[in-house]
C-alpha cells in the first residue's frame, strides 16, 4: 500500500511498469488489487501518458482468473471501467478495444479535452 502510493506520487513511466509488473496470478490477490488501482490512480493523471502502458496494464489485469461469483462485479472489472469509462463485461473486451485503433485515437482524444 504505502510503496504503491509513493510510486504513484513520482508518477513516472518507471513507476506503472512496476505496478503492472505486481499484477499477476502468482501474486496474492491484495498485492495485485492494490497494484492495479494505484496504477489506474495514476494512470488518470491528465500529465500522464497512458498510450504507452494501456495495452500492458489491460493484459496483465486480463491475466488474472475470473472470479468465479458475479465476474462482472470483479475488481479488475472495476478498476478498468474507472479507468476508461467503458462498461464491458470481461477484461478480454477492454483489451479488443483498446486494440481497435480508432476506439484507441477515440479515448486519447477524449482525454486531452
Amino acid at each position: 500500500g504505502p510503496l504503491a502510493q509513493a510510486l504513484v506520487r513520482l508518477g513516472s513511466g518507471d513507476a506503472i511498469q512496476t505496478l503492472i509488473g505486481h499484477i499477476e496470478p502468482r501474486a496474492p490477490k491484495e498485492i495485485s488489487r492494490i497494484a492495479a488501482e494505484s496504477g489506474a490512480l495514476l494512470m488518470t493523471s491528465p500529465r500522464f501518458e497512458i498510450e504507452g502502458v494501456m495495452g500492458a496494464f489491460i493484459s496483465a489485469l486480463n491475466r488474472l482468473p475470473e472470479a468465479s461469483a458475479a465476474p462482472q462485479d470483479s475488481w479488475p472489472l472495476k478498476t478498468l471501467r474507472q479507468l476508461t469509462g467503458k462498461s464491458f463485461v470481461g477484461t478480454t473486451d477492454y483489451a479488443i478495444w483498446w486494440n481497435d485503433p480508432a476506439s484507441r485515437h477515440d479515448f486519447l482524444e477524449q482525454r486531452k479535452k
